[in-house]
């Protein structure tokens, strides 16, 4: 039997508990891809650690960290606008495409940040197929590294 309900009290809506799980392994599906991408650029030009990562070096926890970034970054990036346009037309429509630019840009970011790394006074080469600037030739020129 269903239970009786006052009229007058308006029935609240359920938390977006499938859109907010979605968008949190969204965001961190792309952090893993980002982070397997910049090792893979990394892996072509033949970078290398001048030292063995150790337990508290920056390499040893960029794939966890990314993951983590990419997460938040999409829990915001939906959670923000989401709140904004609450009862407007393109409820939907909006968080989604600020999701879709946000999760681009923390890709692009990464990979330009650790995916080719100039000048950093850790990592060197041993000669790969790239260019000074660390370039993979498989990265598209019009994208940023």
């Amino acid at each position: 039997m269903k239970p009786r309900t006052d009229p007058a009290t308006p029935e609240r809506p359920q938390p977006p508990w499938t859109a907010g799980c979605l968008v949190l392994i969204a965001g961190g599906l792309t952090g893993y891809g980002a982070a397997r991408l910049s090792q893979a650029a990394r892996r072509a030009c033949r970078v290398i650690p001048r030292e063995f990562p150790g337990l508290f070096d920056w390499w040893t926890w960029e794939t966890p960290l990314t993951v983590l970034a990419g997460a938040f970054t999409a829990l915001a990036a939906w959670g923000i606008p989401a709140g904004i346009v609450r009862r407007r037309r393109g409820r939907l429509l909006i968080p989604a495409t600020v999701l879709g630019c946000a999760l681009t840009t923390l890709a692009l970011w990464h990979m330009a940040w650790l995916g080719t790394p100039v000048g950093d006074s850790t990592m060197g080469s041993d000669g790969g197929g790239c260019a000074a600037d660390h370039r993979p030739p498989w990265w598209p020129d019009p994208l940023p590294s």
